[in-house]
């Protein structure tokens, strides 16, 4: 009896462990070429850095996400008055992971806007989807990169993923290309899910469908045949089928 006891305490253990979801993190990434990435990472939904790295200096990069945000709106990313006099590259990246999906297909979009300045070449705009919740993961594009040379910008992208049907992370990533000089640039950047209608709410409208067709043919009755309105049409017209003459034969 005691062993059946055990028994069954272990597997409800196992699987109210099972059903219990890793709560999202959120990171962002600096990286240029001849340094070390840096990684900030939050369990909060906010993850920040100010400061030097490498040849900028980075006033404030932000990565936000869940609990701050709600699912629907994805993950974000803004960077406000980044500075550099040196030639070379910055990426910039957030990252967010243990995601849920509703199913294995999910589509999203993304859209970034800002501001650039002085000696830049160029800032590129990518988003990701990963369904082995890889931080930083490129697995999936989403879409087609955009790249921007003029100020002020703005632009989209939009893409589906496959294969969430367990977590996966999503990532954007902004590379600004500088030339000697003074650069000076900000953005603020978002990608989430695309919303689709909840299969209760087809399956409602789908039965209201149903539903009028049934009542417009309840309300012909058996014999007639159902003719416009002779006052919108501007004639007249008969409704009822004419039955044999009483005076044949």
């Amino acid at each position: 009896m005691n062993r059946l006891f055990v028994t069954g305490a272990v597997m409800a253990i196992s699987l109210l462990s099972s059903s219990v979801k890793a709560a999202p993190v959120v990171s962002i990434e600096l990286a240029e070429t001849g340094f070390a990435p840096l990684v900030v990472s939050s369990g909060s939904g906010d993850a920040s850095f100010n400061g030097s790295y490498g040849t900028y200096d980075v006033n404030i990069t932000t990565g936000t996400g869940q609990p701050l945000l709600p699912a629907t709106q994805g993950v974000g990313l803004s960077s406000l008055n980044i500075t550099t006099t040196a030639t070379g590259s910055l990426t910039l990246g957030v990252t967010e992971t243990d995601l849920t999906s509703a199913s294995p297909s999910a589509s999203f979009s993304g859209s970034i806007s800002g501001t650039l300045s002085g000696a830049i070449t160029s800032l590129v705009y990518s988003s990701y989807a990963d369904n082995t919740d890889t931080p930083f993961g490129a697995q999936q594009q989403l879409g087609l990169p955009d790249t921007f040379t003029a100020s002020p910008f703005s632009g989209s992208v939009n893409g589906t993923a496959t294969g969430l049907a367990g977590l996966y992370s999503l990532t954007e990533t902004v590379v600004v290309t500088t030339t000697p000089g003074t650069a000076l640039f900000s953005f603020n950047a978002r990608l989430a899910p695309t919303a689709t209608p909840e299969p209760a709410s087809l399956a409602l409208l789908g039965t209201g469908v149903l539903g009028y067709g049934l009542a417009r043919r309840r309300r012909t009755p058996p014999g007639q045949t159902r003719v416009p309105n002779p006052r919108r049409m501007g004639c007249r017209a008969t409704h009822q089928s004419p039955g044999p003459s009483p005076y044949a034969g």
